[in-house]
């Protein structure tokens, strides 16, 4: 687990030098990019020239857009500094499953694991978790994260107003949601 450090006045932490030369990295996108996400979008109210623009670009980066609920994507190499207020793990005990859930919360669980969503860890965090269900009925896993909450240090970011938010997006109709979930490696919880 990182903790925060505390580092002396004029602490060297690095050396700045010029670089000789810049090498370009190469990417590989998709032969054939997916138009799934197309199907039925509504191009309404752009010009053809529009369309064929929108329609270009949203093809080009036709990998920003899960195609079907198991396709969640990751972020290589993305790593995250949670400052805590002490060093000492959250470890809850187990809450037991019920027992009519048993069986339907472990098959959920391995479906989780199987599709990549989650991973077994021997974390030294561990929360319990709650079964919930859904409004259709599917079972879904709730993990008590108030305490691991209580010690994480907040980051404060300055937002807008909701209302300076609404205004800017007056008259417009494409919008876009950008969501990186289940990905922070504190957030392990007990099974059964």
């Amino acid at each position: 687990m990182r903790q925060g450090m505390i580092f002396s006045i004029r602490t060297v932490l690095g050396r700045l030098q010029l670089v000789q030369s810049v090498v370009p990295i190469d990417v590989k996108l998709k032969d054939n990019p997916s138009t799934r996400h197309l199907k039925n979008l509504d191009l309404g109210g752009l010009t053809e020239e529009q369309r064929n623009l929108a329609s270009k670009l949203l093809v080009e980066q036709a990998d920003a857009f899960a195609h079907d609920d198991d396709d969640v994507g990751h972020i290589p190499n993305l790593q995250i500094n949670i400052q805590f207020n002490d060093t000492k793990p959250v470890q809850k005990n187990y809450v037991a499953v019920p027992r009519p859930l048993y069986l339907e919360v472990k098959a959920y669980i391995e479906d989780l694991i199987n599709r990549n969503f989650i991973r077994k860890s021997n974390s030294p965090n561990s929360s319990p978790v709650v079964c919930v269900r859904k409004k259709d009925q599917t079972l879904s896993l709730c993990v008590d994260f108030r305490e691991l909450n209580r010690k994480t240090h907040i980051d404060r970011h300055p937002i807008s107003r909701i209302q300076e938010t609404v205004d800017n997006l007056r008259g417009n109709s494409w919008f876009s949601v950008l969501d990186q979930g289940k990905a922070y490696p504190l957030t392990a919880f007990i099974t059964p």
